[in-house]
């Protein structure tokens, strides 16, 4: 249990910096750039979606946040998909019907599929 707990704080105080307003690393250290987690932009909400597998199960999931940052709602759901990509798309899928269901306002998306993003990004098939 200690050596969790020391995990847990040695990875807090690595990433803690991080969180510091304006903390960006620099090109020369080629670090990354710090992403900032507050608030969405105006009038904005942010959705974020995500694919999971274990053995023979997936899942896809869904957290909606309001303007104000404040969770408006999560939910995850069982699904049958063929390779990683296609459970990325349905996760995003689900995100589109959950965000049309409760929220009334413009949404960002989130997913952290680099192949599902750049495909969105470029609007080409992903490969």
């Amino acid at each position: 249990m200690a050596m969790q707990r020391d995990a847990v704080n040695k990875c807090f105080q690595e990433h803690y910096p991080l969180l510091r307003l304006g903390n960006v690393n620099s090109e020369k250290s080629r670090g990354t750039e710090v992403v900032r987690w507050g608030l969405p932009r105006p009038g904005r909400v942010k959705c974020f979606v995500d694919y999971a597998s274990a053995n023979d199960d997936s899942a896809v999931m869904v957290v909606i946040f309001d303007e104000d940052g404040l969770i408006k709602c999560f939910r995850a759901v069982k699904v049958q998909v063929y390779y990683v990509l296609h459970g990325e798309l349905e996760a995003l899928k689900f995100g589109f019907c959950l965000a049309w269901d409760v929220v009334a306002a413009d949404v960002d998306f989130y997913s952290n599929s680099l192949q599902l993003v750049q495909a969105l990004v470029e609007s080409q098939r992903p490969h």
